[in-house]
């Protein structure tokens, strides 16, 4: 019978820095243990369905559970699609103020909104900035990747 011999493998990466996560939709945490593996803290999950928020509560007592639907939070904040924009519901607003270093609506702008928590009011702005230094950054990383330059210069 053929010897078989197994190497020592493993897929695991040091992160370069901790980060922080906030699940949305989070059903039973399956994605949440898979990003806790992965070595991400996990600071909250948002969950509707109140038999897997028993699950959540039950599996991982040490993980902040919010049980409820997005559109019952005020204002839920979400962030990296690099598109500004603003979704007004019943009870709550969704809001994404953009990118700062990215955007994809303004090119050489950075996105940011500002928020009013006393009367629920928000305004879209944008700060004109010198994409140059990102762009030689950029360059430097990945030269074959022309997309994103093109990005940050389109008026």
């Amino acid at each position: 019978m053929e010897e078989v011999l197994e190497d020592e493998v493993s897929n695991f990466v040091e992160p370069d820095s901790s980060y922080s996560v906030l699940e949305l939709f989070a059903g039973a945490g399956g994605l949440a243990v898979g990003m806790e593996k992965a070595g991400l803290n996990c600071v909250a999950l948002n969950e509707i369905d109140k038999w897997a928020c028993q699950t959540l509560r039950k599996n991982r007592p040490n993980w902040d559970v919010l049980e409820g639907d997005i559109k019952d939070f005020n204002f839920v904040l979400i962030g990296h699609s690099h598109y500004s924009f603003a979704i007004r519901n019943e009870n709550s607003i969704l809001i994404n103020p953009g990118s700062v270093g990215q955007s994809r609506q303004n090119g050489g702008k950075a996105s940011w909104c500002i928020l009013n928590t006393d009367n629920s009011c928000f305004q879209f702005l944008s700060t004109d900035y010198s994409t140059k230094n990102l762009l030689e950054e950029v360059s430097k990383k990945d030269p074959d990747v022309k997309y994103l330059g093109d990005i940050l210069v389109r008026q």
